[in-house]
C-alpha cells in the first residue's frame, strides 16, 4: 500500500500488515476469506474503529484477556462475503494514538 511503512513484527498477527506513516492506523491484509475471527496480539493501544478498506463497512471488535502489563487479544469479526475483495481484503484498524506494542516476556 502506498504511503505506509512496515507493520507488525512476527507473532502479533497471522498475515501481512502495514502501518500509516503517522502510526495511528494499522492495515491488516487478508488474502483468503477468513473462517474465524481475526486476532491481533500485543496491542497496548485502544482501538477506535475497525473497517474494511474500500467498502468502509465497520466491523465489530473486542479485546479479551490480559493481565497487569500484558495486554489482551484484539478479536475482529470477519467481514461479510459482500465486503471481501477477490484478491486481497484490507482491514483498517484505527488506534487511539501511535502504535504501541507489548514486547515483554510472557504470553500475549
Amino acid at each position: 500500500m502506498y504511503g505506509t511503512v512496515r507493520g507488525l513484527p512476527p507473532g502479533h498477527h497471522y498475515g501481512p500488515s502495514t502501518l500509516s506513516k503517522d502510526r495511528r492506523t494499522l492495515y491488516l491484509t487478508l488474502f483468503d476469506a477468513p473462517r474465524a475471527e481475526i486476532n491481533v496480539r500485543g496491542l497496548l493501544n485502544d482501538v477506535r474503529r475497525v473497517s474494511v478498506l474500500g467498502s468502509g463497512t465497520e466491523l465489530p471488535h473486542q479485546v479479551t484477556g490480559g493481565l497487569h502489563e500484558t495486554p489482551g487479544i484484539l478479536w475482529i469479526t470477519p467481514p461479510a462475503a459482500a465486503d471481501l475483495d477477490p484478491h486481497a481484503t484490507v482491514l483498517a484498524v484505527e488506534l487511539d494514538g501511535e502504535l504501541e506494542l507489548y514486547r515483554g516476556g510472557g504470553r500475549f
